[in-house]
């Protein structure tokens, strides 16, 4: 039975390996994101995504998966152990052995009355209650055998619906974790978008900025000149005008 269930388990299907390559995936366009120059935000804003909490879930389903496989299997050795013939056989075997039981009682006292030598009848009784008291006890063996037979199905009828409970709940894991993946993915992509727009208006305003700056040193040098030329000019005014009041009053 052991060998059995070794040969089975290491034919078993690895089913985590989707979930694996999901999470290798992630991992692997971080490193990239992170080649290319990303900010520190952006990596900040994908480092807490909830990926640790998939890890950890996955783990969780895989070893629930492995412990339904094992009991699966137990559940299909002792199914191919159990005798496959019906249990209402017994019942039948059983309600026969009676039905001959009473025959040979009826022959017993037919043949007691109608032999005329008592010691023959006696000798032939005797015969007859040994033969009767085997088939008694193989009638209680047989019984015995059936009562246990019925034990063995019910337990195994329990098992089977605990297993078929067990199934319908890793299912429903499963198909949670199925649509938690989909939606990290889903946030994944729009992150990465959103990083690619925000690396592009990041080139944009860059190449406008060295496409504008010489033109403000420009405008800003030229500003400079033409208030320097007026302070230049205001300064030769006020001197005429001194020069002019310093005339009238030599002629006064």
């Amino acid at each position: 039975m052991s060998s059995k269930r070794a040969t089975v388990e290491t034919d078993d299907t690895d089913y985590s390996s989707d979930t694996d390559h999901f999470i290798a995936h992630l991992r692997d366009s971080k490193k990239s994101c992170r080649s290319r120059g990303c900010k520190h935000s952006c990596t900040k804003e994908v480092n807490d995504s909830p990926e640790d909490n998939i890890i950890k879930s996955a783990s969780i389903l895989e070893l629930e998966s492995i412990t339904l496989k094992q009991l699966l299997e137990e559940t299909k050795t002792l199914l191919k152990e159990f005798p496959k013939e019906d249990v209402s056989s017994f019942a039948t075997k059983i309600q026969n052995l009676k039905t001959r039981m009473d025959n040979v009682t009826t022959t017993i006292n037919d043949s007691f009355y109608c032999n005329d030598t008592k010691g023959e009848n006696e000798k032939k009784y005797a015969t007859v209650m040994e033969e009767i008291e085997k088939v008694k006890d193989n009638t209680m063996v047989l019984s015995k055998s059936t009562t246990l037979a019925s034990e063995e199905l019910e337990k195994t009828l329990k098992t089977v619906k605990a297993t078929q409970s067990s199934i319908r709940s890793i299912n429903a894991k499963q198909k949670n974790m199925q649509n938690m993946i989909n939606d990290q993915r889903n946030l994944y992509n729009q992150l990465i978008i959103k990083q690619d727009c925000l690396e592009k208006s990041i080139s944009d305003v860059q190449l406008f900025l060295q496409l504008m700056l010489p033109r403000l040193i420009k405008v800003e040098n030229a500003v400079f000149n033409l208030q320097t030329g007026d302070i230049q000019g205001e300064g030769s005014q006020d001197g005429e005008n001194y020069s002019q009041i310093k005339k009238k009053r030599k002629l006064d």
